[in-house]
Parts: structure tokens; C-alpha cells; sequence
């Protein structure tokens, strides 16, 4: 029966292929804070502009952030030791992970300086680091002869707060507390043996072109009008 609902499997045949098996796949996320970020700009207003701003009475307004993702990833992992835990009933062994972010952590950041009186005088767009991020420890498959990789996620999220100005030459700083989102996987390359066959182009898709007169946008509220029901134009 369950052949019948795949169709027509004359063309199918069996294949070898090389495929990356997923042993274990895990998104953990990391909370925590830093109170010293600095603000280093790339365009728009330096602290050198900001700071008089804000010292003034003014206030920093549409604060936008997001993480810098290294193609790397941005974390690394090592595998410790075993574990053996009981799941259902069952005793499996599992490997201790511990899981280092590559820091500094870059973000992007911009927000616009309003003044005293909640005009928006200018904007800023510049970059911030992140130091002294915890490790995470966590219980992975991982078993030898397996990788593990993991990798930062955009749902990273960063919030900050507490501007202020210091230093001199002056320095805006600024705390944050962040929300780190990372996925972690063990892998090992497999050969499947698995029931296909080889993909096909899809036809041409091709637009069929047609000429059509072009008709001016009319009035016919106006003109030529309504008709009455005794044959009259209104």
C-alpha cells in the first residue's frame, strides 16, 4: 500500500551516497552582561559630537544592534568525557562538551542623538566588542570519531543601556546584557545506500508576450454619465 502512494518508480533504482549523519543537534543560548563596552564609530556622529549632546539634557533614541557572525561560527567546542545518564529507561553514554566563544564578540550598532528639546540632531552607525564570555558545558553524542561544530545564530540578541560619557579624549561607553543563541551539532561523513534516481532540468519557463492596445484611463462618472431608466442620459 505504501508503494502504491509514491507513483510511477520504474525510473528508481538503488544508490550509494556520501551524506553527513547528524548524531546529536542542540541551540543553547548563554545570558549575561558586560558593563565596559566602548562605541567605535564608522560614520555619522564620534563621541567628540554625542557627548556635549548628551551631556546637555539629550538622550540616545532607536537603538538598533545585531551580531557579527564569523564564517568560522564564532564559538568552538571541546569534548571532555563521558556521562553515562539513563533516558527512558536506558543507560547511554554521552560526552561532556565545553563550548569557548571566539572573542571578542563583534556587534553592530546605530541610534540616533536627540537633543533637549527631542529633535534628532544626527545618527550614528559604528561597531562594539563583547569580552569575557562565559563557557557553557552540556551534554552532547559525540562519541569518537565525530565532529562537533557549532555556530552562532542571528537570533543573538544584544540590548544596551547606560550610555555614558568618559575619558580623554572622550569615550562613549556604554553595559549590555545578551542573549547568545548557538547551535551545536556532532557529525560524521556516511555512505547511504538509499532508493532513488537522478533529478531532471524542470522545462523553460517562457512568458507569452501579447500585444494589447493601450486604452487611456477614462471618466466615466463624468462622461458620457449615468442613463436613466427612461433612455436619457443624466
Amino acid at each position: 500500500m505504501f508503494m502504491e502512494h509514491l507513483g510511477d518508480l520504474s525510473g528508481f533504482r538503488r544508490e550509494c551516497i556520501d551524506a553527513q549523519k547528524v548524531f546529536d543537534y542542540v541551540i543553547v543560548n548563554l545570558e549575561g552582561t558586560d558593563n565596559a563596552v566602548r562605541f567605535f564609530p564608522s560614520n555619522g556622529l564620534t563621541a567628540a559630537d554625542i557627548c556635549p549632546i548628551l551631556d546637555a539634557g539629550g538622550r540616545l533614541a532607536n537603538i538598533q544592534t545585531d551580531v557579527v557572525i564569523p564564517e568560522e561560527g564564532g564559538c568552538s567546542v571541546e569534548v571532555d568525557g563521558d556521562e553515562v545518564v539513563e533516558i527512558d529507561g536506558e543507560e547511554v553514554t554521552l560526552q561532556w562538551v565545553t563550548v569557548t566563544k571566539d572573542e571578542p564578540l563583534t556587534f553592530r550598532i546605530s541610534f540616533d542623538v536627540v537633543d533637549e528639546n527631542g529633535c534628532v540632531v544626527g545618527s550614528a552607525c559604528g561597531t562594539s566588542l563583547i569580552r569575557d564570555i562565559a563557557q557553557e558545558n552540556l551534554l552532547l553524542c559525540a562519541p569518537e570519531g565525530t565532529t562537533v561544530a557549532c555556530t552562532l545564530l542571528p537570533s543573538t540578541s544584544i540590548r544596551p543601556y547606560n550610555f555614558r560619557c568618559v575619558g580623554d579624549p572622550i569615550d562613549l561607553r556604554f553595559s549590555v546584557r545578551y542573549n547568545l543563541c548557538q547551535a551545536i551539532q556532532s557529525y560524521d561523513q556516511v555512505k547511504l545506500e538509499v532508493f532513488a534516481r537522478l533529478c531532471q532540468p524542470r522545462p523553460i519557463i517562457s512568458p507569452v508576450d501579447t500585444c494589447q492596445p493601450i486604452v487611456p484611463q477614462q471618466c466615466p462618472a463624468i462622461f458620457p454619465g449615468t442613463m436613466n431608466m427612461n433612455g436619457s442620459d443624466s
